[in-house]
């Protein structure tokens, strides 16, 4: 007896010490755990559980899993719960993720329920386990959500960048080391004389080249360097004909220092070289012209001289264009704040209005010191690339001093003709008399010059057939220096005037006037 005594004894202590251990993992480990009997009620749960829901055991201890306070988030959770623990009892394991209520929160937890069998396979319990996956499920979510929508930038960058290159007159292309080109858009295939994209992206890269030994050499600068800029290739068509493109290419590597592809673009400047060339010719044939012009002619960038020609160079008084080159045009503008500010206003007017100057009249002061008047106009030009003015101008210092010499003259006319006895006038065959003196007006009686221009010549006549016979003289002579006879008409030694009241003009006083060059008359 005391030996069974002692060796219950020592089992109780076995069975203390296995359930302390028990409890202390059942209740002190992070995930959700229980047991219930194969018909699903609650048998125990551990801390963390209990915990989690504000629960006290008595209060689920007892009920079936499904009525308890984690499950009441919804009816749908409630019956796949019955239906897992049915499973389950059937000896199988499932697993799902699950929405659990807690105290004031609700968790998702990667739940299961696992049998447990005595020796003749009958299940006996149930041990239901959860394990808290809310932040990593919070964190898929994030990274799907940062998928999608790098997926979607890529997609719509692939997009965008198949749009670009499809849209552009640029060969575009990627190549790898091992299958050659693997993107190539339709300007590519249609500059090397493929049907399509598919049939380029096929063919051997090798014949895209008039030599074929040259993309080695191509690939290993590329790699040498990091890429190529602006290289002049010969190209060669299917049909066999060759162009000149400019090719630019990039080496992408991957981290271990290895070339993944080459990115690159094609440019046809065999149509650009042609161009070149004709506007090499007609800049030449545009030099030649405006080298031979009278006229000045100088470009100017913002208003510093980049080209003058041998006539615009000689107006402002220099031996060469190459004296004025270079030079701003405002050194050529005489001191006066009028002629500074016209050129600031035609400058304004050209680089920023990008307007034509309309014609203008210009003191300059020449390299040799001397003043000159000019006229002048400009229209706003592109020369190598940079907004430009092209200014014609003109000397016309000369014609300004004749006009002033005419000016004076004409000043001088007046003063005499305007002091003299004899009357003098001047007329055109279309508009009559354009200009008396006063003593003409005196003579024939009238007011004022006006009042007399105002008239018809023909009342200044005492017959019409006197004045027509005086202008068909004067028309077959040029002049008219005596009084005309003629058997048409009785001039009695004189040309009959009558004045303003129609009244003969006095013979003694005015005997008849002598017509000089269809303009100008004096009694005689």
């Amino acid at each position: 007896m005391i030996v069974n005594e002692l060796e219950l004894h020592r089992q109780a202590d076995a069975w203390d010490r296995a359930r302390q251990q028990y409890e202390a993992i059942f209740n002190h480990t992070y995930q959700f755990t229980g047991l219930l009997t194969p018909d699903g009620v609650l048998v125990e749960a551990n801390d963390t559980a209990l915990e989690f829901g504000g629960l006290e055991r008595e209060e689920v201890v007892g009920t079936p899993f499904w009525d308890t306070h984690w499950w009441q988030t919804g009816p749908e959770t409630q019956q796949k719960l019955r239906a897992a623990i049915e499973q389950a009892a059937e000896g199988e394991f499932v697993r799902y993720e699950a929405d659990v209520q807690g105290a004031d929160e609700t968790r998702t937890i990667d739940f299961s329920i696992r049998p447990v069998t005595d020796g003749d396979g009958s299940v006996t319990m149930l041990i239901p386990e959860g394990r808290d996956i809310t932040d990593r499920k919070s964190q898929e979510r994030q990274l799907r959500k940062e998928k999608r929508k790098t997926e979607e930038a890529l997609q719509a960058r692939d997009a965008l960048l198949e749009s670009i290159t499809e849209n552009i007159s640029e060969g575009i292309y990627r190549s790898t080391p091992d299958d050659g080109l693997v993107y190539a858009n339709q300007a590519l295939a249609d500059m090397l004389g493929y049907r399509s994209v598919d049939a380029l992206l096929e063919a051997d890269p090798v014949h895209f080249y008039a030599d074929p030994d040259q993309r080695a050499d191509v690939l290993q600068r590329s790699n040498r360097h990091g890429g190529i800029d602006g290289a002049k290739i010969e190209f060669r068509r299917t049909d066999g004909t060759t162009f000149t493109g400019l090719l630019s290419a990039t080496t992408v590597r991957g981290p271990d220092g290895a070339v993944q592809y080459y990115d690159g673009a094609v440019t046809n400047i065999t149509d650009w070289k042609r161009q070149e060339q004709r506007l090499r010719q007609s800049r030449e044939r545009w030099r030649r012209l405006v080298e031979k012009l009278e006229d000045g002619l100088h470009i100017s960038v913002n208003g510093e001289v980049r080209y003058i020609n041998p006539a615009g160079a000689a107006i402002v008084g220099a031996e060469a264009p190459e004296d004025v080159i270079g030079r701003s045009i405002q050194d050529f503008v005489v001191s006066e704040r009028t002629q500074q500010d016209a050129v600031e206003d035609r400058l304004r007017m050209v680089y920023q209005e990008q307007a034509s100057t309309p014609p203008r009249e210009l003191e300059i002061v020449g390299v040799d010191g001397a003043c000159r008047v000019i006229e002048t106009y400009t229209v706003p030009i592109d020369f190598d690339g940079e907004r430009a003015g092209q200014t014609v101008f003109r000397d016309i210092t000369e014609q300004k001093e004749m006009e002033q010499a005419l000016r004076e003259r004409e000043k001088q006319f007046r003063s005499i003709t305007e002091n003299v006895s004899d009357g003098i006038y001047r007329s055109t065959p279309n508009e009559g008399l354009v200009y008396v003196n006063h003593a003409f007006v005196e003579m024939f009686g009238y007011e004022s010059v006006e009042a007399l221009l105002q008239i018809d010549p023909v009342q200044l006549y005492a017959t019409p057939e006197a004045r027509q016979e005086s202008r068909r003289i004067t028309k077959e002579k040029g002049h008219l220096t005596s009084p005309p006879a003629s058997p048409a008409v009785a001039w009695r030694g004189i040309l009959p005037f009558i004045d303003r009241n129609r009244r003969p003009l006095a013979p003694r006083v005015y005997p008849g006037l002598q017509v000089l060059e269809f303009g100008s008359a004096r009694p005689y």
